[in-house]
């Protein structure tokens, strides 16, 4: 089915109507920059053989969900990992979203560590979260609770799994396999109270100084928001208009396809249009 665009010869773009989106967009949050470890490090305590090798790189379809999965996770530390961060400040966002996904996991608490082990974590303990950063100044908390948002990345067979949740990739390395265990990582869904507001920045914090657990973040996907805020003023809507080169008076073509994550919005008269570059 065809639907239109408007095409602006001025400026280069063409304004395509959101609704003409088959499919709820979503955006990568770009974690290298924060990455302090890589995935072929020996992880955890560090013991020879202890990588995520296996896990595959680039774009993944994981429990349904696509991921981004770079070179580098986010390793915060813990009682038993005092050597590293106890915070990840200031992950870019800047976008309003819908829902937030959130590929991660945790050392220690499971696994080879049996009831009554100095590593040992109970269900319902909170190791962490995620701190959303909205335009406005205000925020929303995301708690990481052990048994729920996560469990050990290490496992033992029929051991449970979290409540909330999902199991979304297994595998295995050296150092697991000696000690009778598997690999597994978690996936999340967080929806956002407040879809007509930009999230700016998302902190990652961790407990450094109360739990052996040591929460650890692979990828994040972000489903943008389906409708922006509509423009409160004339003003706004003759800026908007601006910059989409006066596209009401702009000719028509036809358009197939989806639209990627880096094509721009604009919201005009309280239609939303997005902004793609034609060169």
């Amino acid at each position: 089915m065809k639907t239109l665009c408007r095409v602006v010869a001025v400026t280069c773009v063409c304004a395509i109507p959101a609704s003409a989106v088959e499919k709820p967009l979503a955006f990568f949050v770009d974690l290298e920059p924060y990455g302090n470890r890589k995935l072929d490090d020996n992880q955890g305590r560090g013991f020879e053989g202890n990588s995520l090798g296996q896990l595959p790189r680039g774009k993944q379809t994981l429990g349904g969900i696509d991921f981004k999965i770079g070179p580098r996770l986010i390793q915060l530390g813990s009682k038993t990992l005092d050597t590293l961060p106890a915070h990840m400040e200031g992950i870019k966002v800047k976008q309003r979203i819908s829902k937030l996904h959130i590929l991660h996991a945790t050392c220690f608490g499971g696994g080879p560590n049996e009831e009554g082990s100095e590593w040992r974590i109970d269900d319902g303990t909170e190791i962490g979260h995620y701190l959303v950063h909205y335009e406005d100044q205000s925020t929303e908390r995301i708690p990481i609770v052990y048994g729920e948002d996560v469990c050990d990345w290490f496992y033992v067979d029929g051991e449970k799994e979290p409540a909330k949740a999902k199991v979304v990739w297994k595998g295995d390395n050296d150092f697991a396999t000696s000690v009778d265990c598997h690999l597994r990582l978690y996936a999340s869904t967080w929806t956002n109270p407040k879809p007509d507001r930009v999230v700016m920045r998302i902190d990652f914090v961790g407990r450094k100084d109360e739990t052996h657990g040591a929460p650890f973040c692979l990828a994040m996907t972000a489903d943008l928001a389906e409708t922006d805020e509509a423009p409160a003023k004339d003003t706004k809507a003759g800026t908007a208009r601006r910059r989409l080169g006066n596209s009401a008076a702009a000719p028509v073509i036809p358009f197939n396809g989806n639209a990627p994550p880096n094509w721009g919005r604009e919201s005009i008269n309280g239609s939303v249009y997005y902004i793609v570059p034609l060169r």
